[in-house]
């Protein structure tokens, strides 16, 4: 059950990105900031090109200690009159 309910999720999802256009995600783009317990999450965002987004999540500690949490690059492609994420 557990299974099909992400197999579900996961085609919804897909569906939902094709139908999406690359400046659609413009808003990402900045500086988040995110108050946790502990410091807070600083996420960047940053444009590529013309479809493409680059972002970066570190972990800054109330000590001033800073760790990268991740790093993402998110693309939208157009495939044989399809587009989608990479």
């Amino acid at each position: 059950m557990k299974a099909l309910f992400c197999f579900a999720i996961s085609a919804l999802l897909s569906v939902a990105v094709q139908a999406l256009k690359a400046d659609q995600f413009n808003w990402l783009l900045g500086t988040w900031k995110i108050n946790v317990g502990n410091g807070y999450v600083v996420e960047q965002w940053k444009q590529k090109n013309d479809s493409t987004l680059t972002g970066k999540s570190m972990l800054v500690k109330a000590a001033g200690d800073s760790a990268v949490q991740e790093t993402i690059e998110m693309s939208l492609r157009r495939e044989s009159g399809a587009i989608r994420q990479q």
